[in-house]
């Protein structure tokens, strides 16, 4: 590809010479820098890329980028340097150009919000199965496209690898993708290259924290893929009205916007009830249309039912059929729902395990609510296994630990990813939000896998265990060590030995 196709749709001057320059890749990563590529340098948290120039220019690269107002290395002597005023506005166009900007034949979906994007991104690429849509879901556990896998490190991936994966799936049949969108991805400018059409907001709580600062800027995030990225004709905003913060999203005056709310005296376009729930699911009542439309999830708990009609409703701008017709359709299809990895996994009937990937006040909040009140009514008692991750929000630690306690009749305070941080000081940090009276029923044990054991050990037929935090997640990260583990695993494991 040319230079001049790479930077097409950007105000750039280019010198004749250098916008015929023949370009084999792109990259911003000088280690990555192949012969004949492109090397953009970005201003990164951790290092600005024009320190990295020199380096690009002995592995061979052939024309770079750099931001107007930076200097160059003193060592550095390429003449084929382009001055532009943004290198990241700059590198999401070229991942764009270069993958032929994928996206525009892709019908997109982004789901956001603090909790419930990855079961939304699976309701939606069930819903759209059920419609015979091929569907690539991009998310926190990982990439696919039916039983094609992609591993990923991120929930949103540079925009680089986003782009290269959205031709992959297009190139493979998707027809659509379901993609979920976080709040730094939205920062940094990772999902400005996507062109979608239907964008979900599940609710936002406290979390990253450590990254936005405040509530408003980890709002204002989210509030980016309504405003700025809903670029498609007939673009659809889905919005959980029952969030204070969702009724406060604005959206383009050419974008659609369908709400909803569990609050019959809420004016939204769907209201839906629960008439009845137990842990296998929920019998739900949706109202919307001047209609009734029913169905039974095989979800458990009220997040998990905001979640589905989310997901219901984001496929409504994307059939041939009527809208009233589509609902139908999915709602006779929502009882044959698998499930999600991690998200309430039941990892045994006898006991009674669940594996949940709860990592916020409010995630496990909402999880805690619905088994303390299916708990009552079998008299069962709750005992929630948990741990925070280290080099991330501190100040959830407390929230987290008052929350266990509160519905929980036994609480252990174990290890999640600590990373670089001392796993005790984080069980510290938990237990500081611990009522002194309800410390009676906590204890501590740093080593996950032993405060999984050791629980199970001790655990009654008369109780429910929730082990939290990690969900889906195979790895653990220990200062610089990353090591697997799964807690399903674990306690299938230790119960199929007879336990051992």
């Amino acid at each position: 590809m040319r230079v001049k196709q790479l930077l097409q749709g950007l105000q750039i001057h280019l010198d004749k010479n250098i916008s015929e320059i023949e370009i084999s890749d792109i990259t911003s990563d000088s280690r990555l820098v192949k012969k004949n590529s492109a090397f953009v340098a970005l201003l990164g948290t951790q290092a600005n890329g024009h320190q990295f120039l020199s380096a690009a220019q002995d592995l061979g690269a052939a024309v770079f980028i750099a931001q107007k107002g930076h200097p160059l290395p003193a060592n550095f002597s390429a003449k084929t340097v382009i001055e532009v005023e943004n290198t990241q506005d700059t590198w999401v166009r070229m991942t764009k150009n270069f993958f032929g900007n994928p996206s525009r034949d892709l019908f997109c979906i982004g789901v956001t919000g603090t909790n419930g994007k990855t079961s939304t991104t699976y309701l939606l690429e069930y819903f759209l199965s059920c419609l015979n849509i091929p569907t690539g879901v991009i998310g926190t556990i990982d990439h696919h496209l039916q039983q094609k896998i992609w591993p990923t490190a991120m929930t949103t991936p540079d925009s680089y690898e986003l782009q290269k994966r959205l031709l992959e799936m297009k190139s493979l049949g998707a027809v659509a993708i379901s993609m979920e969108v976080t709040s730094h991805a939205l920062v940094q400018g990772r999902a400005d290259g996507i062109e979608f059409n239907t964008a979900i907001f599940t609710q936002l709580s406290r979390d990253h924290l450590d990254y936005h600062k405040t509530m408003e800027e980890y709002f204002a995030a989210k509030q980016k893929l309504f405003s700025k990225l809903l670029v498609k004709p007939d673009a659809l905003a889905v919005i959980n009205q029952d969030c204070e913060w969702g009724r406060k999203i604005q959206i383009a005056a050419s974008v659609r916007k369908i709400g909803f709310s569990a609050d019959a005296s809420v004016k939204a376009d769907f209201n839906y009830q629960i008439l009845s729930a137990d842990l296998r699911g929920s019998q739900v009542l949706l109202k919307g249309f001047g209609e009734e439309f029913r169905f039974w999830l095989p979800l458990f708990g009220k997040h998990n039912v905001e979640n589905a009609v989310g997901a219901l409703l984001g496929c409504l701008n994307l059939s041939k059929d009527s809208e009233t017709e589509v609902l139908r359709k999915l709602c006779a299809q929502v009882e044959k729902f698998p499930g999600i990895p991690g998200r309430m996994q039941k990892a045994s009937d006898k006991p009674l395990v669940f594996v949940d990937f709860a990592h916020t006040p409010d995630g496990l909040e909402k999880v805690l609510q619905v088994l303390s009140k299916e708990a009552k009514k079998s008299s069962r008692n709750i005992v929630t296994i948990f741990g925070c991750g280290g080099d991330r929000d501190k100040g959830k630690r407390p929230e987290m630990g008052k929350i266990a306690a509160n519905y929980s009749d036994q609480v252990v305070i174990t290890s999640d990813n600590p990373r670089s941080e001392d796993p005790q000081i984080i069980i510290d940090d938990i237990l500081a939000g611990i009522d002194p009276i309800q410390k009676a029923k906590t204890s501590t044990q740093v080593d996950r896998k032993k405060a999984i054991i050791e629980t199970l050990q001790d655990l009654g037929s008369d109780e429910i265990l929730l082990i939290a935090g990690k969900g889906h997640e195979t790895t653990q990260k220990i200062g610089n060590q990353v090591n697997y583990f799964n807690d399903a695993e674990i306690v299938q494991n230790w119960l199929g030995k007879g336990k051992s």
